[in-house]
C-alpha cells in the first residue's frame, strides 16, 4: 500500500487537479496496467508523475506498474513501484521488458544553481541519453518519451516578438558561455532522432519551457517561485533587473497531461513544444503575484542588467504550441492567476505542516 498520507500537501494539491480534470481521467483509463520505466522520478516532473500514478490506483481507474531509476532510494514505499539503483550513464539493464519509457533525468535547476559546469552538463546529456537509448532499444516494447528543453533554441534576444515554434531554425551560439544545457539537449535530440531513423526506438520528444505549481523550488533562480515565496511571507518583491524579459508559465498538472498524451498517442520521431503561450513580462508577473497573494506588499524594480544564473540571457522564452494542440486537441486548464493562487496556498499549507 502507499505510505503517502492523504493529507500530505503535495498529494492533496496534485490529486485535486487530477480529480477535476477530464483529461486526467481519460489518460488514467488509457494507461491501464502498463509498466513504465521512469528516470528522474525524484525531480519536479517526476514527483507529479508518480502522484498521478498514485491517483490512478487510489481512484481505481487503472493499475500502472512503475520501475524508477534512482541513485538514492528516497521515494515513499508503494506496492506497485520498484527501484533500480544506478546512474543514467552506466546502470545495468534489468532483464525484463517494459511497456513505456519516460526519460526525465537531466541536469537540474539545482545543479545549475550550485555551479554544475557546461562541460559536465554536456557530458551527462550525451552519455546518459546514449545509454538510455540503448536501454530503450533492448528493453522497451512500446513508445518512449524524452523530455528536452526550450533552451535548445538559444537565448532569444530583445527583438523576438513571436512565440517560438518547433520549426524555428535558431540555436545557441557556441561561442557563448552558460550553454551546456542547450547544446547538450540538442545533442540528445540528435541521438534520439538518429536511433529513431534506424528503427531502434519509437520515441517522441517534448521540449519543455517554464512551469508553475506545487513542488516548484522556491530557493533557486526561478523568478516565479521566489516572488511567490516572498509574497506569502508578506515581504516586498524585488526585481534586480529591469523587468522586461518575457516568460510564460504552464501549470504542472497540465504539463503532466500533455506529456502523457504525447507519449501514448504520438508518432515516432515527433517533437513538440510543451508550455504556455500566455506571455508576461517579469515586471507584470511580480505585480500579478502581488495582486493575487498580498496586495499590501510592494514591487521594487532596481533596473540593473538582466542576468540568468547558470543560463544565457534569454529575453523572450515563450513557446508556440499550436502543433501539439492541433495534434491532440490539448489545452491549458489553469490560468496564470489560478496557478499563482494555487501555489501560494500550497506554500502556506506546507509551511504549517513542517
Amino acid at each position: 500500500m502507499m505510505s503517502v498520507s492523504e493529507n500530505e500537501p503535495f498529494q492533496k494539491y496534485t490529486w485535486a487537479f487530477f480529480d477535476k480534470n477530464k483529461s486526467s481521467r481519460d489518460l488514467a483509463v488509457d494507461i491501464q496496467d502498463k509498466h513504465y520505466f521512469i528516470t528522474g522520478a525524484t525531480g519536479l516532473f517526476g514527483r507529479w508523475l508518480l502522484s498521478f500514478m498514485d491517483w490512478c490506483h487510489a481512484r481505481n481507474y487503472s493499475e500502472p506498474q512503475v520501475t524508477v531509476l534512482v541513485r538514492r532510494n528516497i521515494l515513499p514505499k508503494r506496492d506497485y513501484v520498484e527501484s533500480v539503483m544506478g546512474d543514467i550513464g552506466d546502470f545495468c539493464f534489468p532483464e525484463r521488458k517494459f511497456d513505456r519509457l519516460i526519460h526525465l533525468a537531466a541536469p537540474s535547476a539545482r545543479d545549475t544553481f550550485e555551479g554544475m559546469t557546461d562541460q559536465e552538463k554536456l557530458q551527462q546529456l550525451y552519455f546518459g541519453t546514449r545509454h538510455i537509448l540503448e536501454f530503450a532499444s533492448n528493453n522497451i516494447k512500446g513508445r518512449s518519451l524524452f523530455t528536452s528543453s526550450g533552451a535548445i533554441y538559444g537565448g532569444v534576444l530583445i527583438d523576438q516578438k513571436e512565440p517560438i515554434a518547433e520549426t524555428n531554425r535558431v540555436a545557441p551560439l557556441s561561442s557563448f558561455d552558460k550553454i551546456g544545457l542547450a547544446l547538450g539537449k540538442r545533442v540528445a535530440e540528435f541521438l534520439i532522432s538518429d536511433y529513431g531513423r534506424k528503427d531502434a526506438v519509437d520515441a517522441g520528444i517534448a521540449r519543455c519551457f517554464s512551469f508553475i505549481g506545487p513542488g516548484l523550488p522556491l530557493d533557486l533562480h526561478y523568478a516565479v517561485g521566489n516572488f511567490i515565496s516572498r509574497a506569502v511571507k508578506g515581504k516586498n518583491i524585488t526585481i534586480n533587473g529591469d523587468g522586461t524579459p518575457i516568460r510564460s508559465f504552464m501549470y504542472l498538472g497540465d504539463a503532466i497531461n500533455w506529456l502523457l498524451t504525447i507519449l501514448e498517442h504520438g508518432k515516432p520521431g515527433e517533437d513538440f513544444n510543451v508550455g504556455s503561450e500566455q506571455s508576461i513580462s517579469i515586471a507584470d508577473l511580480a505585480t500579478t503575484i502581488r495582486d493575487c497573494i498580498d496586495p499590501d506588499i510592494q514591487v521594487e524594480i532596481k533596473g540593473n542588467s538582466n542576468v540568468s544564473s547558470g543560463n544565457p540571457l534569454n529575453h523572450y522564452y515563450v513557446p508556440d504550441v499550436q502543433k501539439v494542440k492541433l495534434a491532440f486537441g490539448l489545452k491549458e486548464t489553469m490560468t496564470l492567476q489560478e496557478s499563482i493562487k494555487d501555489l501560494g496556498s500550497f506554500v502556506r499549507e506546507e509551511a504549517v505542516t513542517k
